[in-house]
């Protein structure tokens, strides 16, 4: 019934090492008494049952503060297999305890979305404003990293997947900044950032993370209307193309293409066209398909959202819809006050063009 402590446990009791003999009562003694019960309890069941335990508890110090520590440990058996030694480490983890409380009211006042992983059993708690932000609900039901994988946007999944696994490894890797699509409650995707730090054990391996979830999707609307390259000539340009031009037969916008256009909105001209690129990059459909867009009834608002709904030419679906965000349908919205009030519209389109070679 003998126990040591090393150094280190002396430095977390805020106590000066000894030589004094120290047993089991003297180790639950600076337990907190709420926590007693619950580690002698998990020790007991480690040595009976020769398995290794980790539990979180609290130590009361020589100084009669509060230290939160992690213990984790396991129990060396004889030749007989007849239980003989266990062997332990805590963790002083008092600093992220506190930052999580402090974290707590930060919850309730901030617009960022503040989240708790733990990672060991698998549990992500959500700050308030993840109901605010987002519009999902906390509830019991535990919220695991497959809820939060199939949240992410696939393509974003999958571009920093490996990424992630290698960060994860890293056992000197603390700080992840990454930017990403998170799905909504109404099926709308939002920009966001993502600054998180991750707290791992003295073998590295991780136990904790605590980070942020901040929504940029203002920020990112306003850095696409930053730039804008020449080759919004080649999608919207009245005037009569080349024969060479002809034989390159364009088919679809290609993707650099609509990239430089949305880097670029705020300086197309004439201004009408913005909305039509927004909405291609929105809905992902073919130029034909959303400058065939009905005002009438390219709109459908619903309890869970909004959709944008239109005929799908080349596959011949008809009314197809597919979520949008308020964002893009408060453009939609714009859109559909200026078409209804255009006089010759009797095809009712969305987009119009009063005068000129494209009149209608």
């Amino acid at each position: 019934n003998e126990l040591y402590w090393s150094k280190g446990v002396y430095r977390i009791l805020e106590m000066e090492p000894s030589n004094e003999k120290l047993n089991t009562n003297k180790g639950l003694e600076v337990i907190h008494p709420e926590d007693r019960e619950v580690a002698l309890e998990k020790m007991t069941q480690a040595i009976n049952l020769g398995i290794e335990y980790r539990i979180k508890k609290r130590f009361i110090t020589a100084n009669n503060k509060i230290k939160h520590v992690i213990s984790s440990g396991k129990v060396i058996k004889d030749e007989n297999n007849n239980p003989i030694k266990l062997v332990g480490i805590f963790q002083d983890i008092t600093e992220f305890v506190e930052t999580n409380e402090k974290m707590e009211l930060l919850n309730k006042i901030t617009k960022d979305v503040i989240y708790d992983w733990d990672i060991q059993d698998d549990i992500f708690i959500w700050g308030e404003s993840f109901t605010r932000i987002f519009g999902y609900e906390v509830n019991d039901k535990p919220f695991r990293l497959e809820n939060w994988i199939q949240l992410i946007h696939p393509i974003d999944n999958e571009r920093l997947k490996e990424e992630w696994e290698v960060f994860l490894k890293d056992t000197n890797a603390n700080q992840w900044n990454k930017e990403f699509r998170f799905r909504k409650s109404d099926n709308s995707y939002a920009y966001v950032e993502e600054t998180a730090i991750i707290i791992r054990d003295s073998q590295g391996i991780p136990i904790k993370m605590i980070g942020l979830l901040r929504d940029t999707s203002v920020k990112k609307i306003i850095s696409i209307q930053k730039k804008v390259q020449n080759q919004i000539s080649l999608i919207f340009k009245e005037d009569k193309v080349s024969k060479n031009q002809h034989k390159h037969n364009y088919k679809h916008i290609e993707e650099d293409v609509l990239e430089q256009l949305e880097n670029h909105i705020e300086d197309i001209s004439p201004k009408e066209y913005i909305p039509v690129i927004i909405l291609l990059r929105a809905s992902g459909w073919r130029i034909s398909d959303v400058l065939n867009l009905k005002y009438d009834n390219c709109l459908d608002s619903t309890l869970s959202g909004y959709y944008l709904c239109g005929d799908i030419q080349k596959t011949k679906v008809l009314e197809h819809r597919i979520p949008i965000s308020s964002e893009i349908a408060d453009v939609v919205k714009a859109s559909i006050s200026l078409s209804a009030n255009t006089k010759g519209n009797t095809n009712r389109y969305l987009f119009v063009t009063e005068s000129g070679k494209r009149k209608g």
